[in-house]
């Protein structure tokens, strides 16, 4: 049992740690530890935790506030009697929580006051007998705003060019030991073709059907199922004419009745056309998951195989709703997307609380929120979803696939890697698995073994247009921007909704110094819809124009779309300073603001370190040119190879104005690949001889 349970804001843990070591060395025991706990069920062990607790004392700060780990928390804590709040920051407690002891420590740990101290020890000590104090007069508190700021990242900087799919860079020369498909080759490979009515009609409950037998088969670790895009394209390829052929082993296919309340399933070995077994399977409007259950473990057994046991028995209304959802995720990302996917996925969820799946899916939903808005709650719920997932199913290979992006977007690297080699352990022919272990192996610089998995990844789904995305940004992020081309056209043809896409195209072009040709597009794109990352691309065209005042505008319509992203604010914040306006300071100040919280989630994320740095060192005194020079520092050792750190290193030391090693990192640059042209075009070298 522990004395203290501590409740906080992961960016406030700097904070509480001193305060914690204060409890320790009055002799309490403390329980505050957030890490994740893979193989364990966090939420069991926080509730453990609390249950266990004499007292709860929950740190309210401005970011903590609107935290619903810490409200949750608090909430236990205030059920049992025993919560005592402590103010960090002048900040209104939510309003459930506003009767307790509270003892008020603005300023800590640098400003200490011994009585309040005092009072909250003897809280802690008799948790019960506390008093209430008034927290009513500090109704009229407003968050206090530290209007800080940051720098540019220009078109010459990935993390600019394709901050809207998760960039991540690496170092070249590493190999893993990983091959495709190693340990995995199948027991049989099967088609499954869409379930239709007599007439042919392909309805949504029987793409449901069709979708579930197929994800379920997917889990038996010793099958490959075909794509459906490769089905897709299949059938397409009927209609014209043509038979391309199924490409499999077997072939799965179901014809509904006309009432609807039964589906003929037969199961074909392709090669020769001899039918293995046909059977009948009754439907009901009450569940679906049953009978595909079913469906897929009399395919199973062909094979002395079985498929996992399901989890909950959901109705076919509710397990649609969960599909919609699953298909919304597979869309080229937006915000209005995104929003839908996760609608979705909580009304799932809201009709069937035990489906591990679409908590799962709920999870990685947050995660590409996080991306996109850069907004810490957003990470918080992900892991709260991920953490249920694991509670319900935690031998879910999509469980496994959510809790390696959480470890991958927290910069726990090793980790990622382990659970989703354990999603591929459970299902050898996840794609989504393939791509996202090749998404960590490149954050780690294992640029061969990345590019390996991606590529097993189009060898299992080669329509799916993410696969070309993915490998277009591994090449783009070594330089390689013909090749990085090459596979965003292949995006462009193969995604429906292509702003991202000729976003993507377009930077390729410019790197490649095909300008006039990459501006053509994005001011094509930007007429079509408002993108902040087409907008800011534009932006940066014109920032290489030295039309500043243009430039600071459309980074201004990106941040208006996207208002929580630093580099929004950085870019702007450069652009003015060029354009002499005395607004670029506030600019980088808000930058800067935004860029440091997200250094709690993952400590060594290199670019928003480099990031920073550029923000620091464009004020150019003694206290932020220590800071500057420190983040680039680090993050350079982090990733000592990769091209936009280094660009990002000569734009630090020439706003700090050292320019002899400004020379020398540009003379780096050049040899590294980056672009001469971009060099001489670049108003932050104008001080440099080029």
């Amino acid at each position: 049992m522990s004395d203290v349970f501590v409740s906080y804001a992961r960016e406030d843990r700097d904070r509480v740690e001193p305060l914690v070591e204060l409890f320790e060395a009055n002799g309490l025991s403390v329980w505050w530890d957030r890490e994740l706990v893979p193989g364990s069920t966090y939420e069991d062990v926080i509730d453990k935790a609390i249950v266990k607790a004499k007292c709860v004392v929950v740190i309210w700060s401005k970011h903590s506030i609107s935290s619903e780990w810490v409200q949750a928390e608090a909430s236990d804590g205030l059920e049992r009697g025993i919560l005592i709040p402590v103010l960090l920051d002048k900040v209104r407690i939510p309003l459930a929580f506003r009767r307790g002891q509270a003892a008020v420590l603005e300023g800590w740990p640098a400003k200490q006051d011994a009585s309040e101290l005092k009072r909250l020890l003897k809280a802690i000590s008799d948790p019960t007998s506390a008093q209430p104090i008034s927290v009513e007069t500090r109704s009229n508190w407003k968050p206090e705003r530290s209007w800080l700021r940051r720098g540019n990242l220009l078109i010459g900087l990935a993390v600019l060019v394709l901050a809207a799919i998760l960039i991540e860079f690496r170092p070249k020369d590493q190999t893993t030991t990983d091959t495709l498909f190693k340990g995995a080759i199948p027991v049989a490979s099967i088609t499954i073709l869409p379930f239709s009515s007599r007439d042919g009609v392909d309805s949504v409950n029987h793409q449901g059907i069709t979708y579930e037998v197929s994800n379920l088969l997917q889990r038996v670790g010793s099958l490959h199922i075909a794509p459906r895009q490769q089905v897709e394209s299949y059938l397409d390829n009927l209609t014209r004419g043509f038979d391309t052929g199924l490409q499999a082993e077997y072939k799965l296919s179901g014809i509904v009745s006309d009432d609807g309340l039964s589906v003929m399933v037969s199961f074909t070995d392709d090669e020769d056309s001899n039918l293995i077994w046909s059977r009948s399977y009754e439907l009901s409007d009450e569940t679906i998951s049953s009978t595909v259950h079913e469906i897929a473990n009399d395919v199973a057994t062909s094979f002395n195989l079985n498929v996992p046991v399901v989890a909950e028995d959901i109705s076919s209304s509710t397990y649609l709703i969960y599909l919609k959802a699953q298909a919304e995720l597979r869309k080229p990302v937006t915000l209005e997307i995104l929003s839908e996917a996760k609608s979705q996925f909580e009304e799932t969820i809201r009709l069937a609380p035990r489906f591990a799946e679409a908590h799962a899916g709920l999870c990685r939903s947050y995660i590409k929120l996080y991306r996109e808005t850069m907004q810490i709650n957003n990470f918080e719920m992900a892991e709260r979803h991920y953490h249920r997932a694991n509670t319900l199913n935690s031998n879910d290979s999509s469980v496994y696939i959510a809790l390696g992006a959480l470890y991958r977007n927290s910069g726990k690297l090793i980790e990622s890697v382990d659970s989703i080699r354990h999603a591929l352990q459970l299902t050898p022919f996840s794609s989504e698995a393939m791509r996202q272990l090749g998404q960590t192996y490149l954050k780690q610089g294992k640029i061969e073994a990345a590019e390996k998995q991606l590529l097993a990844a189009v060898k299992i789904e080669p329509g799916y247009w993410v696969n070309y995305q993915e490998l277009g940004r591994l090449h783009f992020n070594n330089g390689n921007y013909a090749k990085a081309a090459e596979y965003y056209q292949m995006e462009v043809e193969l995604a429906g909704e292509k702003s991202r896409a000729l976003n993507n195209l377009a930077a390729a072009y410019y790197l490649s110094e095909q300008f006039d040709r990459a501006i053509d597009a994005w001011r094509s794109t930007a007429e079509v819809i408002s993108y902040s990352p087409t907008l800011s691309n534009l932006g940066s065209a014109y920032f290489f124009k030295r039309e500043f005042d243009l430039a600071a505008d459309m980074y201004k319509q990106a941040i208006r779309i996207t208002p929580e992203d630093h580099a929004y604010w950085g870019n702007a914040g450069e652009a003015l300073l060029y354009a002499e306006s005395s607004d670029a300071d506030d600019y980088f100040e808000r930058a800067i603001e935004l860029a440091e919280p997200l250094l709690a989630i993952d400590p060594k994320d290199y670019l928003t370190l480099s990031s920073l740095a550029t923000y620091y060192a464009a004020r150019n005194n003694a206290d932020r040119a220590d800071r500057a020079d420190a983040l680039i520092t680090q993050a350079l050792t982090l990733q000592p190879g990769d091209v936009y750190l280094v660009y990002d290193a000569a734009r630090t030391m020439a706003r700090l104005g050292r320019n002899d090693e400004t020379s020398q990192l540009l003379d780096q640059l050049v040899e590294m690949g980056y672009s001469e042209a971009l060099i001489a075009l670049d108003a932050n070298f104008d001080q440099i001889e080029k």
